[in-house]
């Protein structure tokens, strides 16, 4: 027979049970409300490819909860209706790639750079096969020979009327002495671009990946150009993707700025890590570490 204290540290003991399993299962709950009564900070990203990993990062992780925002990220279908929703104040910041930036400031629209999370131009340039093929080009031909192809191609896909997916057609042409007025583009936004080329409906496309490599494995097109890799000098170690806000906003909300390149950058540290890790394991022919 149980003894009166025996029988009080047994109700303790479930009291205790009970009031621990009522805690793990309003801790949930209780995250989810401290989330909704953080700030919110609306972030668009130009699109939803790898170039801007940390952002997703950041978001996976919690990094911006941590920091003490709560972020909603959406992508925007490319840099200019990004930054336009930033200038116009239906979003915070806007990361997209710094160029656009600089061709916003010579028109003076109210923009800075607040953070920069890839130093390195991501795009992959992805041809349609029949006219590599026709050309007889592979990544292994010459880069001058590759880019002068693409002063022969007919249309090109790009985001939006001056994105750097159009941009950096013209830029490679330039560098090739190639007219770049011939280069004839049409504007998709990101997602439809893979998808145009597949059909046959541009030629060619830049976007970072895998929406380039995408067309490869599918047949349909071919990565001439793997920007990523380091083979144009001039595109390497420079502020590529930015974050951008209003100079006012940032004024106004300094804490909320500086959260989000704090997590942003968080993010950015990790994914350097894992990159650099994966190149140490890959094979030396893996495309990974191809030259």
């Amino acid at each position: 027979m149980t003894s009166p204290m025996g029988m009080r540290n047994h109700i303790s003991r479930l009291v205790f049970a009970v009031a621990k399993l009522a805690v793990l299962a309003l801790f949930p709950a209780q995250i989810e409300a401290q989330q909704k009564e953080l700030p919110e900070v609306s972030i668009l990203t130009a699109v939803s490819n790898m170039a801007f990993s940390a952002v997703w990062v950041a978001e996976q992780l919690k990094y911006f909860e941590q920091e003490g925002i709560r972020a909603k990220i959406t992508p925007a279908g490319g840099g200019a209706p990004c930054q336009t929703a930033v200038v116009g104040r239906s979003a915070n910041l806007c990361a997209s790639s710094s160029e656009g930036l600089v061709l916003a400031k010579v028109e003076g629209t109210p923009l800075i750079a607040i953070q920069a999370h890839n130093r390195n131009l991501t795009l992959s340039i992805a041809v349609r096969k029949a006219i590599v093929d026709k050309f007889k080009l592979t990544r292994s031909t010459s880069l001058n020979d590759r880019i002068k192809a693409l002063a022969q191609l007919g249309t090109i896909g790009a985001t939006s009327p001056g994105a750097v997916s159009e941009q950096i057609f013209k830029f490679l042409v330039s560098k090739v002495k190639g007219d770049t007025s011939k280069l004839k583009f049409v504007y998709l936004g990101g997602t439809e671009l893979p998808v145009s080329l597949m059909n046959g409906v541009i030629d060619a496309l830049a976007q970072s990946p895998p929406s380039a490599e995408v067309t490869e494995a599918a047949g349909k097109g071919y990565v001439l150009i793997p920007l990523g890799i380091g083979e144009v000098s001039e595109l390497t170690n420079y502020p590529y993707e930015v974050l951008m806000a209003r100079p006012d906003w940032a004024e106004q909300n300094p804490n909320l700025a500086a959260a989000a390149a704090r997590a942003i950058s968080r993010a950015r540290s990790i994914t350097l890590t894992l990159t650099h890790l994966r190149q140490l394991c890959a094979p030396t022919d893996s495309p990974i570490n191809r030259s």
